[in-house]
C-alpha cells in the first residue's frame, strides 16, 4: 500500500512540475510574441519615417532645383 500511494504522490508532483514547466512556456512564448510585437512596430514606424523622411527630402530637392 505505501508503495502505490508513494507512487501516486511522486506522480502528483511530477505533474505539478510538468504544469509548472508548461506555465513557464507559456508565459516565455507570451513574452516572445509579445517582443516580436514590439520588433515588428518599432521596424515599421522606422520603415515609415524613413519614407516620410525621403519624401520631405525629395520635395525639398526638387524645390532647390
Amino acid at each position: 500500500m505505501e508503495h502505490s500511494s508513494a507512487a501516486i504522490f511522486f506522480g502528483v508532483i511530477r505533474l505539478k512540475v510538468i504544469r509548472l514547466k508548461v506555465s513557464k512556456l507559456k508565459v516565455m512564448m507570451l513574452k516572445v510574441m509579445m517582443l516580436k510585437v514590439m520588433i515588428l512596430k518599432v521596424i515599421r514606424l522606422g520603415v515609415i519615417k524613413l519614407k516620410v523622411i525621403r519624401l520631405f527630402a525629395f520635395g525639398f530637392r526638387c524645390r532647390v532645383a
